[in-house]
């Protein structure tokens, strides 16, 4: 009866957890199923590579990116196949020393498609290990930035030809910053100069400092009711 009773247990326990193994089967292939579904829909370029960093597979999002298609980029490393010949030289070394060390990196590429036009790249390289730890491969999932990217060069240099500007207007003109009361908060050395006062003695007064008495009251009552409009003044 004790060797029954222990034969139905074990044979209820390997039910039983044979029952979990396939629901947690299931769950997996629902997880992957659905992994699946958004690597292939994404608009990043998403790219699995072999240990030699050739890429064995990509989805439509690194087609529509790039214009090679799978038969076309099979058997290439991403150098080989949409190098500008324009990075960094530190960063292309930092990117593939990673790759040679089964390491994961980050950095931004400029790339070449297919119909010759440059693209700006945020691309992270990762490395795929089997269920072993043994590495077998790469992945490889890339953005595009290459709106941003422009977008930075002209605000970099819209900066330069401010700087610029600033720097001759610093040179050449009187200037002072006044807040909404009429204190001065600011002063260049031209104004320093051509008043004799230094900074320390001009910040935190009014322009009334410098008030030479020729102009009478009515002048600059009109001047700051123009100036408190939002609009801007002009005069001697």
């Amino acid at each position: 009866t004790l060797a029954i009773l222990l034969a139905a247990l074990a044979v209820w326990l390997l039910a039983v957890g044979g029952l979990r193994a396939q629901r947690l089967a299931e769950r997996m292939t629902q997880d992957l199923d659905r992994l699946a579904h958004v690597v292939q829909r994404t608009n990043n370029a998403v790219t699995i590579a072999d240990t030699q960093a050739r890429i064995t597979w990509l989805n439509d999002g690194f087609t529509r990116l790039t214009g090679f298609t799978l038969e076309e980029a099979a058997g290439k490393t991403h150098r080989e196949l949409l190098s500008s010949g324009k990075n960094d030289p530190e960063v292309l070394e930092r990117l593939h020393g990673a790759i040679e060390r089964g390491e994961s990196c980050r950095a931004e590429i400029l790339n070449r498609a297919k119909d010759g036009h440059e693209f700006w790249v945020d691309t992270e390289v990762q490395p795929i290990h089997d269920a072993h730890g043994v590495m077998t491969g790469f992945m490889e999932i890339a953005t595009d930035v290459t709106t941003q990217k422009r977008t930075q060069k002209r605000l970099e240099a819209a900066i330069r030809e401010s700087s610029a500007l600033l720097s001759t207007v610093e040179l050449h003109t009187i200037v002072s910053v006044a807040d909404g009361e009429g204190r001065i908060i600011e002063v260049n050395d031209a104004f320093c100069a051509i008043s004799g006062y230094n900074r320390e003695e001009l910040i935190g007064h009014q322009h009334t400092v410098t008030n030479s008495g020729v102009h009478d009251r009515q002048f600059w009552t009109d001047m700051w009711a123009t100036i408190s409009t939002g609009a801007s003044w002009r005069g001697e």
